[in-house]
């Protein structure tokens, strides 16, 4: 039984709420304020990253298309020095997460982008074909780029292996770091 629900922050897709429950309980109620909030799939997500690894993640407790329900997870409002390096190691340890491929059997979002994950074996091709020409033309499509830009980042694409290497093996990695998907712990 819910005893009080209050705004708790908002993103670009979704406005969250802290739900205090009767037992003292807390739950993070996140509600699509847009159609395209892709809810289930941030559920999955969460899911199969706690799943996968031992990354902190809030627990999902219920998802549709408009509501996702997590756990509510107290954290501190600072993100100093230590705290920092206690995230990239955790950050690390889920790149101890082995795959066969890159990708996964599912598009995943970043932000309220789809990122497409055809499976690959072949980690620069996998990058130039689902992450980097991908994005560089959303950009272009949106107007972010210029035609000018564009053909230069086709350019570098068509050339990537000799910018880069392949990593072995295939790792999980968490792909949408940021100050909003990182909490320290109090």
């Amino acid at each position: 039984r819910m005893l009080d629900l209050r705004p708790f922050a908002s993103g670009n897709n979704a406005a969250l709420y802290l739900a205090d429950l009767a037992d003292g309980g807390r739950l993070v109620v996140k509600s699509a304020t847009r159609g395209d909030a892709r809810l289930l799939l941030e559920a999955w997500m969460l899911n199969y990253i706690a799943e996968k690894s031992h990354l902190p993640v809030p627990r999902v407790i219920s998802a549709s298309k408009d509501l996702l329900l997590m756990n509510f997870v107290p954290h501190a409002a600072s993100f100093d020095g230590a705290a920092q390096e206690d995230a990239a190691q955790h950050l690390a340890r889920l790149h101890l997460v082995k795959a066969a491929s890159y990708g996964l059997d599912r598009p995943t979002q970043i932000g309220t982008l789809e990122q497409l994950n055809d499976e690959n074996g072949d980690w620069i091709a996998f990058f130039r074909e689902r992450r980097l020409l991908p994005m560089a033309w959303l950009a272009h499509q949106e107007g972010a780029i210029d035609g000018k830009l564009l053909a230069q980042i086709e350019k570098v694409a068509a050339q990537l292996d000799l910018y880069i290497t392949e990593p072995a093996p295939p790792s999980l990695i968490h792909g949408d770091v940021w100050a909003g998907n990182v909490l320290t712990m109090g």
